[in-house]
């Protein structure tokens, strides 16, 4: 399973999204952003920006180095 961090381009919420569960659209509470992470593609709406990428949700939470989107 593959978790990513996102923050929204319009209000900076940050979110996480896992490919866990297919069609699950994940965003900020403001509505502005939504991600729907697949195995294979990802669907976007709104202004998300990819912070972070792991195999480990706790590296995500802990703030370690972890793939970054350039």
């Amino acid at each position: 399973m593959r978790y990513a961090l996102y923050e929204c381009g319009v209000c900076k919420q940050k979110f996480t999204t896992d490919n866990k569960v297919r069609h699950d659209m994940v965003g900020c509470k403001e509505g502005c952003s939504m991600v729907d992470a697949e195995e294979h593609y990802t669907r976007e709406i709104g202004n998300p920006i990819k912070l972070k990428e792991s195999d480990n949700l706790k590296d995500l939470e802990d703030g370690k180095d972890t793939t970054t989107r350039d």
